[in-house]
Parts: C-alpha cells; structure tokens; sequence
C-alpha cells in the first residue's frame, strides 16, 4: 500500500487533493536528504539505512513547521504543478472552511513526516517492545526484567540503560510514564497502524 492508499483510509474525501500536494511539499527536502540512506523501496514500503551513530543523536521533533521565510518564484515544474492543485483545492472550498482545513492538511502531513523519520532510526526491538505496550501496561520492573532479557540476546545493548534505550520512544511521544507505568500513547499506536498501513518491515536493525 502506497502513502496515498495510506492517507486515503485516514483522511476524509473533503481533504482531498489539498493533503497530497501539502505532503508532496513536505516530505520533499527530507526525501531529498534520505536518499542516500535508501536501502528499499518498493510495494512493501521504503527502508532506510539508520544514521551513522544510531539513535545517540535525535534532532528532528514531531513538528517541522512552516520553514519558508521569503516567498519567491518556483522553478521545479513539479512544485508548480504542486501549488496549482493546493490553490484549485482552496478554492473549490467554501471560504470560512478554507483555513481549518488547510491547517488540518498539514497537521496530517506532519505527522505522516514524523513516522517516517521515527521509522529510520527506530530498532526493531522498540516496535516489539511498543507492541507489547500495546497489549498492556509495563511497571519498571516488567520493563528492566525484559530489557535485560533483550541485552543477554543482543550485545550490542550491554552498555545501555533502560532509560537510554527508552529515550527514542519518549522523544517521539510513542510512550509515556504514568503513576509508574509505562503506557503506549494514541501517537504510538498511530505509529503501529502507520507501520501496518504501510506494509513496512518490522525486522529492523537490533
């Protein structure tokens, strides 16, 4: 399933043909950037090699927000065609609609941005573990006896605490600690739909 079948399923038919162009233009300058990390693309979705350094680093946040300071002329034929469906969406839309949905088409985009980039540096052991959460609540306990299970498998995770191995799944608001318990977040179980939706492989890296 192709990111528009995806947006079709979640997206009313009145956001469209405004969410696709506003994707297009959002995804477009991290696509740009990520190629060189393509390890696979085709009708099982994309898989990129993880960052050099792994997850020590996590710049991005869940809102890229609207990064144009001057408005000038496009020159990618592509980006014109672009902005020509947004404007013909805008305006096949009643007036007092037009920014509510503008701004809810962007909010869905940013979000798709957002799984994308999780799913480039996430390891798969964190999809299980979310999954996991995804059944049921962990006290610490539970989650220190079976991270520690985890580092006896896999090695690579010897020098690792639970909090740093956590981290990932904090920053990108997947999980969230209550009353002592670790809970999955309706964003982290977007991200399981996301990753369902998608046919994106869960045997990731770890």
């Amino acid at each position: 399933m192709s990111w528009l079948e995806f947006f079709s399923i979640i997206l009313p038919p009145s956001f469209w043909p405004i969410s696709i162009a506003i994707l297009g233009v959002a995804l477009g300058p991290k696509l740009v950037k990520e190629l060189p990390r393509l390890r696979k693309l085709g009708p099982s979705g994309l898989e990129l090699f993880p960052h050099e350094g792994g997850q020590e680093k996590i710049a991005d946040s869940v809102s890229g927000g609207l990064e144009i300071n001057k408005i000038g002329s496009l020159s990618d034929p592509v980006a014109i065609d672009v902005e020509k469906e947004i404007k013909d969406g805008l305006a096949a839309l009643p007036a007092e609609e037009r920014e509510e949905r503008l701004v809810r088409s962007l909010t869905h985009s940013q979000m798709f941005r957002s799984f994308s980039l999780a799913y480039a540096d996430i390891f798969g052991s964190q999809i299980r573990a979310l999954e996991k959460l995804n059944a049921r609540d962990l006290s610490r306990d539970d989650a220190s006896q079976l991270f520690s299970e985890l580092q006896r498998e896999k090695p690579v995770f010897r020098d690792w605490t639970l909090e740093s191995y956590l981290g990932f799944l904090f920053h990108w608001k997947f999980i969230s600690n209550e009353n002592g318990f670790y809970v999955i977040t309706q964003t982290g179980k977007n991200f399981l739909l996301f990753l369902t939706t998608m046919r994106l492989s869960k045997d990731r890296l770890h």
